[in-house]
């Protein structure tokens, strides 16, 4: 595994450990739609006369179970399907607990999900099983050897994290792989199932609801916060930019917006994502053509009007990197 895959796998457990403390809070965009918010990002469920259609699932079993109780608490009906925008864990490691409905996601979530996440799951099932030997590690220990006692009880922590979290996790992939665009028409509602090709990766879906005027992204938008872009999972900016020209065409027949990430928002939030990723690819092209290095265009790329954004100290390099990456292939 290279270096890279080993610090992208360390950063996401910390992320999926971290997620799990995030309140849990809900909003009702109408009678029928319930956004959750708090796991990690957010999940949609959208209630019919012949029952609940839910987008994403969170990052981790005790979110994603909490999220499933105020979906129930939104109607009697039974939950009929669940989608996936992409494959990222914080929108598909809660499938499991949703496990009656059908499961829809584009082909290449499933593919990437079975192939990038098979040994995390194999992690969480390792860890959750070595508590009691930590624990009988560090009692016997702790009296003898204070340094040696201290690294136990951060491998027991971090052990008891994953098994409070993951203990039972199933890798749920979906069985059905859509290749185009797709409609479920259910109880009097239209779920209009759309992949504009590879944006924040190569198995994004777009959700649109006429019915309720509702727009669900996933993670082609993260609402005012600097997005994830994951080139390893085939990103394309400018993809993702006519991905953005298309839904924002939908003009009045949207209302709301619900992000993967972030508050709920307008057709503004697809304007604004627009904007950031248009003025990032300028920027990162600019610099390539005025012959900086990598290093000198992440010293010099700064986008300030987006300095108030979430994530902008953390994820602004990592963008311009990955920009970077995308011009050479």
């Amino acid at each position: 595994m290279s270096k890279i895959s080993c610090i992208t796998r360390s950063i996401l457990l910390v992320a999926a450990l971290a997620s799990a403390q995030e309140e849990i809070t809900s909003t009702r965009l109408s009678e029928s739609v319930l956004v959750v918010m708090g796991g990690g990002g957010n999940i949609t469920a959208i209630n019919t006369d012949e029952g609940i259609i839910v987008v994403d699932t969170f990052y981790n079993l005790p979110a994603a179970r909490e999220a499933r109780k105020l979906i129930e608490q939104l109607s009697d009906n039974p939950i009929r399907f669940v989608i996936n925008t992409h494959y990222h864990a914080d929108h598909t490691f809660g499938n499991q607990i949703f496990k009656e409905a059908t499961l829809l996601a584009h082909a290449n979530c499933a593919e990437r999900m079975l192939t990038s996440y098979a040994e995390r799951a194999k992690e969480f099932a390792e860890t959750a099983g070595q508590v009691k030997s930590l624990e009988k590690q560090f009692r016997n220990t702790v009296q003898k050897d204070a340094e040696k006692a201290k690294k136990i009880k951060e491998e027991l922590d971090r052990a008891r994290q994953i098994k409070e979290y993951y203990e039972g996790f199933i890798l749920t992939a979906s069985p059905i792989g859509l290749k185009d665009d797709a409609v479920i028409k259910l109880g009097g509602k239209t779920f209009e199932i759309m992949h504009f090709g590879p944006g924040h990766t190569d198995g994004d879906l777009v959700i649109f609801i006429p019915e309720e005027k509702l727009l669900i992204t996933g993670d082609l938008v993260f609402h005012h916060s600097i997005p994830y872009i994951d080139v390893n999972a085939g990103a394309t900016p400018p993809g993702w930019i006519k991905t953005m020209d298309s839904l924002i065409a939908l003009g009045e027949k949207i209302q709301h917006v619900v992000p993967g990430h972030g508050e709920i928002g307008s057709i503004q939030a697809l304007i604004d994502q627009r904007a950031y990723l248009h003025d990032l690819w300028e920027a990162v092209g600019t610099a390539k053509q005025e012959g900086l290095t990598l290093e000198q265009a992440k010293q010099k790329i700064k986008l300030e009007q987006y300095s108030e954004y979430g994530r902008y100290n953390q994820a602004l390099a990592s963008n311009i990197e990955a920009c970077w990456q995308i011009y050479e292939k």
